[in-house]
């Protein structure tokens, strides 16, 4: 059976951080943004910017809500041992989706760190979704809770597992680190 590891939280939180340990240890990641929206928006000949992201991700959720997750789980190898990792989960329904597939393991780990460890790492990185101003960050926060389901998804408790980034790197490897033995991944 493959294992299909989902990761939410909030924007700068560090999935991708995390989805980049996994992936060294040999996952394959799937985004949902880029494997699924990117493409999308390409097509129709929109920026990929966060708002498009969060504009495109709606209007296909508006349609059924577990869209983006029955696609991404189209992407996912049917044969044994394939493991894979999904640093963008976003809805509710999304993880109830993939929690429910039979062909495979899912295992859906929350990513959290406080607002301003995530506006400052959000500065540092500046790549085409990121802002300059903590109050457009803010707005973007809460945009994200309330547009794109993610609010829902907080309170679900739907995860098997919470990581708490709010030190450096190497804190960060040593709790996924710990996860991957607890879990036997």
């Amino acid at each position: 059976m493959n294992t299909v590891i989902g990761l939410y939280g909030m924007m700068c939180s560090g999935k991708d951080t995390v989805a980049e340990i996994f992936i060294k240890k040999g996952y394959k990641k799937i985004s949902i943004s880029e494997d699924i929206l990117k493409p999308i928006l390409s097509r129709l000949k929109l920026k990929p910017d966060r708002l498009n992201y969060i504009k495109l991700g709606r209007a296909l959720k508006e349609f059924k809500p577990e869209t983006l997750a029955f696609l991404t789980h189209g992407l996912i190898n049917k044969g044994k041992g394939h493991n894979y990792i999904i640093p963008n989960i976003m809805t509710f329904q999304e993880a109830r989706y993939l929690k429910e597939q039979s062909d495979i393991k899912f295992i859906l780990i929350k990513i959290i760190a406080d607002q301003m460890t995530r506006y400052e790492r959000n500065l540092q990185r500046q790549n085409e979704k990121d802002v300059n101003e903590l109050i457009k960050f803010k707005r973007l926060d809460m945009a994200n809770l309330t547009k794109t389901g993610l609010k829902e998804l907080m309170h679900a408790k739907l995860e098997n597992a919470v990581i708490n980034n709010d030190s450096g790197l190497s804190e960060l490897k040593s709790r996924v680190n710990k996860l991957i033995e607890e879990f036997g991944l």
